[in-house]
């Protein structure tokens, strides 16, 4: 996990899913798109999938190149709330549909401040997304 800190600008930039022409089409999450990460056996937490290129803070970016990505199949994702990021490997077994999953905000969590933080940056960039895409995720 590398923290973006409380001066990193809410989170990754938004991204481009146009710009992703050489994507493999068999990943089913794509950068900006909205998940439920479990980053613990426990707990699930709102995430943006997002690519290194999206991060705002150039030695952030560094660190998290340095740290390199585990394999090829591996995706970077922002949590929201805590506002760290962390390589998750696929199969995206840890990952699930931001709207597939309502049940994940009613859970227990360790931290329930953190938890409530992230629940309002997701909604927040969930309501900016169109009705198409939030159908798809």
């Amino acid at each position: 996990n590398l923290g973006g800190g409380a001066g990193e600008e809410a989170g990754p930039r938004v991204e481009d899913p146009n710009a992703l022409d050489g994507m493999d089409e068999t990943f089913r999450f794509i950068p900006g798109d909205i998940v439920w990460w479990q980053f613990t056996k426990r707990e699930w937490w709102p995430a943006v999938v997002c690519s290194l290129a999206s991060v705002r803070d150039s030695s952030l970016r560094s660190k998290l190149e340095d740290q390199g990505q585990p394999d090829e199949d591996s995706v970077l994702v922002y949590t929201y709330g805590d506002r760290h990021y962390s390589w998750v490997d696929l199969p995206h077994d840890d990952l699930k549909g931001y709207g597939m999953h309502p049940t994940f905000v009613e859970q227990r969590v360790l931290d329930f401040e953190g938890f409530e933080r992230s629940l309002e940056d997701a909604a927040r960039s969930w309501k900016k997304l169109s009705e198409e895409v939030r159908r798809e995720q």
